[in-house]
């Protein structure tokens, strides 16, 4: 038995806390890349209210084994807040009906969602995965790890929360999909041309809560004399991945619409992305501390961004801290705003040969085709295969 062949010709029930859309994080990318090896592929959206049907299976246009399930919720799913043994009961009974809609055995389930599903035997199922690949906030959530057969997740800072589970775990990195995989090479690097402007780019929900909003914009203000090229949604209606519609947000994408050194490239599909970031000069990741999550242990970008060799600007991100060279942070003297004046001014320095060979090195080293393989390498270990 081939340890990497572990979940060929298995049904994959795949559970996402965000909906199939434009738009593709980690969950997206690992269902595309399982039908490579996969019988069949279900990704579960989450449910909603006003879906005409109670569940709607849709196979996806260009992956023939990819499914995409959507469900109609005949609860409130705000009961999790206030009656959680109520919630979990009927929850308990909908993936019973969901089960019955697919009308196949479920070899994987593996569940990205947090706040759903609570006991992870309830999808019968012979391997659990559980993949929280942002913070739990809840003993709930922390809960669902009991039944799992691995735990995986990306960051040191979320798995400590699951030490009193007794379940093997593991951090497997964020990926890089086969999109960008494409353009990566390791060899190939390239030196910024000084006759045309600066190209910096954002890719990501400019929607979202734990954005930087002062800084993001103190930097766009500095620097009349670099190109800003912004990629995703700047309408809640357009964001599968949710975000704030509050004034604050709204303020900030008007602020950016205004800015005369501002591209808003809107959402792109991954194929379309990857090609576009590729003339970029330096990336910007732009988080409030306090207000994310994670609070910057992680990113799913950062693997994109790294693919292209150029350099990210960022405050800490403790996955890559012992290895400043991969990522520019700031410290404590100094602030984002400082930093990507800094690192601007020094570009050569911050892109020199040796150092994008060494991003796109570590990029190709975490495709998600090599993150699957090593996943099926655990599972082949811990089940005894």
């Amino acid at each position: 038995f081939a340890m990497s062949e572990f979940f060929n010709n298995k049904t994959i029930l795949l559970i996402s806390p965000e909906k199939w859309g434009g738009m593709h994080i980690s969950k997206h990318h690992y269902a595309i890349e399982l039908t490579g090896y996969c019988k069949k592929v279900f990704f579960l959206n989450p449910a909603v209210p006003n879906l005409k049907t109670a569940f709607l299976i849709e196979q996806h246009k260009e992956y023939e084994n990819l499914f995409i399930v959507s469900c109609r919720s005949f609860f409130s799913q705000k009961l999790r807040f206030k009656f959680r043994f109520l919630f979990d009961v009927l929850m308990k009974f909908q993936v019973k009906k969901l089960l019955k809609s697919i009308n196949e055995p479920i070899d994987v389930v593996w569940c990205f969602n947090r706040y759903t599903y609570a006991n992870l035997n309830w999808f019968n199922a012979e391997t659990h995965i559980y993949h929280p690949v942002d913070q739990v906030s809840s003993y709930q959530q922390v809960e669902v790890g009991n039944t799992a057969t691995i735990i995986l997740t990306v960051s040191d800072l979320i798995l400590e929360k699951f030490i009193d589970i007794d379940v093997p775990k593991y951090i497997i990195n964020h990926g890089l999909s086969h999109y960008f995989s494409e353009f990566c090479d390791a060899n190939e690097t390239k030196q910024f041309d000084n006759s045309r402007k600066l190209k910096v780019g954002y890719i990501g929900n400019l929607l979202k809560p734990s954005l930087d909003r002062a800084s993001f914009k103190q930097i766009v203000e500095n620097n009349q004399q670099v190109e800003f090229y912004m990629w995703g949604p700047t309408e809640v209606s357009n964001s599968n991945l949710g975000g704030d519609d509050s004034r604050e947000s709204q303020d900030c994408i008007n602020f950016l619409k205004d800015a005369q050194n501002v591209i808003l490239e809107g959402v792109k599909s991954p194929k379309e992305l990857a090609a576009s970031i590729q003339n970029i000069d330096a990336f910007l990741l732009c988080f409030d501390m306090e207000k994310n999550p994670n609070r910057g242990s992680n990113s799913h970008k950062i693997m994109e961004y790294l693919s292209t060799g150029k350099v990210i600007i960022s405050q800490v991100v403790s996955m890559y801290k012992d290895d400043g060279d991969l990522i520019a942070m700031t410290d404590k003297q100094t602030s984002i705003v400082e930093l990507f004046g800094e690192v601007i001014s020094n570009l050569e320095f911050y892109n020199r040969e040796e150092i994008q060979m060494r991003r796109k090195e570590f990029a190709m080293n975490n495709t998600y085709k090599k993150q699957i393989q090593r996943i099926a390498k655990i599972l082949s270990l811990e089940l005894n295969l």
